[in-house]
């Protein structure tokens, strides 16, 4: 009875093993492409030079976006950084991520603007639309389309066994845990 004793108190912990999985941070998306870029500050003519973009963020295993990077190398007007502090991606393969770009492309406005970056994520490396828009008071001030690869760590909303622990995060997803 002390060995019946000392197995139900071993497995009563199991479930809250995944909890401590759960929830962790991990690579969520990463992506990289090519096009252009349109930049409209006042008083200048609109730029629309050739760049390349790449990107990366982190988060949890639900798909909630908690830091990451965005790079945009425009050439000879200079380079375009970002940090991506929240976003979404959702099991059905889209994304949006947003945070805080600084260049000095625009000095009339500062130099610090929030921006948006979103699209879908691709299939086996098939090429995608990425889109970049940073609006001030609702006015596009960077405006950005280019065609990469992005790259999805999605995980899936499906709970196999019904114990409540999704089967990307369950130690066993085809027994529930007791």
């Amino acid at each position: 009875s002390i060995i019946a004793i000392g197995f139900l108190f071993l497995f009563s912990f199991i479930p809250y093993l995944n909890y401590n999985v759960y929830g962790q941070t991990t690579q969520l998306i990463n992506g990289n492409g090519q096009g252009s870029i349109a930049v409209l500050c006042p008083g200048s003519p609109p730029g629309g030079p050739s760049t390349i973009t790449t990107f990366n963020a982190f988060g949890t295993s639900n798909g909630t976006v908690t830091s990451g990077t965005f790079q945009a190398n425009m050439g000879a007007t200079g380079t375009i950084n970002g940090s991506i502090s929240g976003g979404k991606v959702d099991s059905s393969g889209f994304y949006t991520l947003s945070g805080q770009l600084t260049t000095n492309i625009c000095p009339s406005l500062g130099t610090t603007f929030s921006f948006s970056l979103n699209g879908q994520c691709s299939e086996n490396g098939t090429p995608v639309l990425i889109r970049l828009m940073s609006p001030i008071m609702g006015t596009p001030i960077i405006i950005g389309n280019y065609v990469g690869v992005v790259n999805c760590n999605i995980t899936s909303n499906i709970d196999t066994d019904r114990d409540g622990i999704l089967d990307s995060a369950d130690n066993c997803p085809l027994i529930a845990n007791p």
